[in-house]
């Protein structure tokens, strides 16, 4: 499972759509994705990128990264977005 990088995340920011119902998928709760909105108001891609590092921060550095790989994947793939989840899987988006 290829790494997840801040280059990672910055391009899955730049090609989410929905990005509140995908935070949903990712457990981000309505609370934070509303305190991400406040603080960066305007910026609807680094809403998305803010979202993503909370959910980031929120696995156990001691985790494999495969399992972070992994609700990536299923997330981007229950999201209608096999294509990012491909790219991610093959190592495009770092």
């Amino acid at each position: 499972m290829p790494p997840i990088t801040e280059v990672t995340l910055i391009k899955l920011a730049k090609n989410l759509i929905n990005w509140e119902a995908f935070a949903t998928l990712l457990h981000v709760s309505s609370v934070k994705v509303s305190h991400v909105k406040a603080e960066n108001p305007g910026n609807v891609e680094q809403q998305i990128f803010q979202m993503l590092m909370i959910w980031q921060r929120g696995w156990d550095p001691s985790e494999n990264n495969h399992q972070m790989g992994a609700e990536l994947i299923y997330a981007l793939e229950q999201h209608g977005m096999p294509g990012l989840a491909s790219l991610y899987k093959q190592g495009k988006l770092n």
